[in-house]
């Protein structure tokens, strides 16, 4: 499901009682073809891609149109400081794909006692991680929820961390987005050393699965740039496009979380290795584990280490997951 630039749309739609699918809320308890680079929004005569019509009650629909508004914002923030460039038609980056839209996401019941979604670390008493890399949800003024796209950065949005399988995770986040979105369900980013021995987990072993590094066993190899593929281009100036949000869209790059189902601890934790980056809570800005592209240039499976940016800093590999202490 997706959602372009609509400013007004969620406005209009709500005042004749009609609402969009588009933002799959949820109750949250308490607690023609268009040119390369140009940046386009539709209007309220024109809705968004992907829209079905549902209904709802006045409180709903307005805290939907707000919701499409703040979306909104940040499509058109995008588009007017990236002009993202287009090849091909199997992604528009003025688009927010929003694949986790409509999925039953509910977090499972945690393991050892653990809050939702999450399992023990072994030898860090009382420190809980996410058994999945997080994906995004947006609360609403009425208490729902929408998911948000894992494909853009989240910008002032205010989200919040999830963990559950088989949702497409979040990339093109920062660390310290991540470490609020942690923060937003009372959690936090993990320690490298809760990381670390999240990923080894009980056997000790340098990879989630044993001590011998079996490549593919984990989403943790391609051939191919995925940047270069999309903007099919040989030159390393797209490697000063990263940002792209259609990287992660191209086949066989981002998959949805615990898609490899031996790429896990003993524990229960899916995707330590490859993937997406998994920021810490570092104060060097350290990212953990490699990502689909490479599991080996800084180091090999647990040991893969990255801190060569600022926590601000966020591209289409650039994932996380959170802990709990003392849950």
């Amino acid at each position: 499901m997706t959602v372009r630039g609509v400013r007004g749309a969620g406005v209009a739609l709500a005042a004749i009682g009609i609402v969009g699918a588009l933002l799959d809320c949820t109750r949250q308890r308490a607690g023609a073809p268009m040119s390369a680079g140009t940046a386009t929004t539709k209007t309220a005569s024109e809705p968004a891609r992907g829209w079905t019509i549902g209904g709802g009650s006045p409180e709903h629909m307005r805290a939907v149109a707000t919701g499409l508004e703040h979306a909104n914002d940040q499509v058109e923030k995008g588009n007017a400081t990236h002009q993202w460039e287009t090849k091909g038609s199997r992604c528009d980056p003025r688009d927010l794909a929003r694949p986790n839209a409509g999925k039953d996401l509910r977090e499972p019941p945690g393991i050892g006692g653990c809050p939702p979604g999450m399992a023990p670390v072994f030898s860090k008493r009382g420190v809980c991680i996410d058994r999945w890399e997080a994906h995004l949800v947006a609360p609403l003024d009425d208490g729902t929820e929408q998911t948000w796209s894992p494909y853009s950065n989240p910008g002032s949005v205010l989200v919040r961390a999830k963990s559950a399988p088989l949702a497409v995770p979040q990339g093109y986040i920062s660390q310290v987005q991540a470490a609020s979105a942690c923060a937003a369900v009372n959690k936090s980013l993990c320690t490298d050393a809760e990381w670390i021995a999240a990923c080894r987990g009980s056997s000790r072993t340098s990879f989630p699965y044993g001590n011998t590094e079996l490549l593919g066993t984990c989403n943790d190899h391609r051939d191919r740039h995925p940047a270069a593929e999309y903007l099919e281009s040989r030159s390393t100036s797209v490697f000063g496009k990263l940002e792209h949000p259609c990287i992660n869209q191209v086949p066989d790059s981002l998959l949805p979380t615990g898609t490899k189902k031996d790429c896990v601890t003993p524990e229960g934790v899916y995707d330590m290795v490859g993937n997406l980056h998994e920021w810490t809570a570092s104060t060097r800005a350290t990212f953990r584990g490699g990502y689909y592209v490479d599991t080996q240039l800084n180091g090999h499976g647990c040991d893969y280490v990255t801190n060569a940016h600022e926590r601000t800093y966020w591209d289409y590999s650039t994932g996380f997951r959170c802990c709990a202490v003392d849950h």
